[in-house]
């Protein structure tokens, strides 16, 4: 899944008009299972890049907040994830 472009499209967009946007990690059921692979710190590293990638664009201040791990540990999501497996 590649929505690089379109997401700092969308984040302009809201800057321009004044909107701040949040961001979350949402653990949902999805065709590609790219969740699966979201298991250990370095793997949950995708945050880092997102960000880096919104800072080239000089994005992050059009950020509010950023919800690494939808207000749960990475502990409890991956015990509550690897028991549906």
């Amino acid at each position: 899944m590649r929505v690089g472009p379109e997401l700092r499209q969308f984040i302009g967009k809201c800057r321009d008009r004044r909107i701040l946007v949040g961001l979350s990690t949402w653990n949902r059921l999805e065709a590609s299972g790219l969740r699966n692979g979201i298991r250990t710190p370095a793997t949950r590293g995708v945050w880092k890049d997102t960000l880096g990638y919104l800072d080239q664009a000089g994005l992050l201040d059009a950020l509010l907040y950023v919800d690494f791990s939808n207000e749960v540990s990475g502990a409890v999501l991956d015990a509550l994830f690897l028991r549906r497996q």
